[in-house]
């Protein structure tokens, strides 16, 4: 596997120099990989979100012309799920979503693409204007050498789809902090997750094993709650949690059979709604 997965890096890493050579950037010195616990010598202090996710290896190339440097990035994650996840949290749901594209975000000074196991990013030493062409070239080759299509993880399609501003597929602790702090050390200890942003709310939903697990989990995080000073105005009404935090955010948690969701709003109004909809995709 290790050296078929060498092999796949570089012949992504071929693909795309082809398109860069085409457009007048010349690689500088020879790409360097970093595989396993390397990546702590590459990424000071942010490596650790990435081996949340399930890190294998990473390929790093520059080039330049006349104007610019160009730093080519080439994860290879553990999953096609791990690496959109990846993807996902980077882009922040920010810049340009290509247009006929999900898996490519436009930047200034950067692009950001996701197929199959692998996040991939360009990132340039000035701010560029770009050639949308340019980046469907990118992602023909990157296609090409991976041959099969990969789609987004199943558990994203459980966010209401109405007004859905931005989406994140999380895999531990780390990457749900992004969304809210709920505590220091991870309390929901679930499989994977997803969080969806609204104008006025955000939904969190964590998948478990099974309905004994969740079950086991979530009395667990409950008792982390309620023993936060952070929270308060606790209630239980119907299966729902319901409390508050100090900067007057509204919180609503919900157990539907091996899913935990909470949801988070600045409005103290009723969930059911959000649930109703929510409940209708899992079943």
């Amino acid at each position: 596997y290790k050296v078929y997965s060498q092999e796949v890096v570089n012949q992504i890493h071929s693909g795309i120099s082809w398109v860069l050579t085409e457009c007048n950037w010349e690689q500088e010195g020879a790409s360097k990989i970093y595989e396993c616990d390397e990546l702590f010598d590459y990424i000071n202090g942010g490596a650790d979100v990435y081996y949340e996710y399930g890190f294998n290896k990473v390929l790093l190339a520059k080039y330049k012309n006349e104007k610019n440097s160009l730093y080519l990035d080439i994860y290879e994650m553990n999953d096609s799920s791990s690496a959109f996840g990846i993807f996902s949290l980077n882009s922040n749901c920010q810049g340009e979503l290509l247009k006929g594209f999900n898996n490519a975000r436009i930047f200034d000074y950067y692009i950001l693409l996701w197929s199959g196991n692998y996040f991939i990013s360009l990132t340039y030493e000035n701010e560029i204007v770009h050639d949308t062409n340019f980046v469907v070239e990118l992602i023909e080759e990157i296609e090409k050498t991976i041959l099969r299509k990969y789609a987004e993880p199943s558990i994203i399609k459980l966010l209401p789809s109405e007004n859905l501003i931005c989406r994140k597929y999380l895999r531990g602790h780390l990457s749900f902090n992004d969304i809210y702090h709920f505590d220091n050390k991870n309390i929901f200890l679930f499989v994977e997750a997803v969080a969806g942003e609204y104008e006025n709310d955000k939904v969190i939903i964590m998948k478990y094993f099974d309905v004994k697990d969740r079950s086991e989990k979530s009395d667990y995080s409950l008792y982390c709650i309620q023993n936060n000073p952070k929270f308060s105005n606790f209630k239980i009404l119907d299966g729902k949690v319901t409390f508050n935090d100090k900067k007057n955010n509204y919180f609503c948690l919900v157990e539907l059979n091996e899913f935990f969701v909470i949801i988070i709003t600045k409005d103290n109004i009723c969930f059911d709604g959000i649930l109703k909809v929510i409940n209708n995709k899992i079943q």
